[in-house]
């Protein structure tokens, strides 16, 4: 029975330093995008691997493999970061204490009386125009990795 079946079991905490990646600098310089190393990271996870031979004769073999797997990362650090609303919510992004490729959005309050459209702020304030939000209003809506 042993012989048929195995296990192996992986764990890992590996920090990452000068993480390379498309980073927004001021467009004066001549770009608006360049690849920078631009932070460090930390990933935290377990991989899980069963193998099993199910069936074993001279004509006919049949393995099974079930593979588990769970990863976890932080950005622990970032040497240039963008603070602007805009920055936030116009791509995916990379923020210290959240995970790599973070998604955020506005907190949409539908139209008003005039149907224009409306944002609500973290103080639950309604808002016309972006231009009005901060950072701290905006809705952190989970990783697209």
């Amino acid at each position: 029975m042993f012989r048929r079946l195995n296990a192996r079991i992986d764990l890992y905490n590996k920090s990452t330093a000068d993480l390379l990646g498309p980073t927004a600098v001021d467009p004066t310089l001549g770009w608006s995008v360049v690849d920078l190393n631009y932070g460090n990271m930390r990933n935290r996870g377990i991989e899980v691997a069963l193998n099993a031979k199910v069936i074993e004769h001279d004509a006919f073999k049949w393995n099974s493999t079930l593979n588990f797997s769970y990863n976890q990362n932080k950005i622990t650090h970032l040497f240039i970061a963008e603070e602007t609303p805009y920055s936030y919510y116009s791509t995916v992004q990379n923020r210290v204490g959240k995970p790599v490729g973070s998604l955020y959005s506005i907190d949409y309050a539908g139209l008003d009386a005039k149907g224009e459209p409306q944002a609500r702020k973290a103080d639950g304030t309604l808002v016309k125009s972006t231009q009005q939000l901060s950072v701290d209003d905006l809705i952190y809506n989970g990783t697209t990795v």
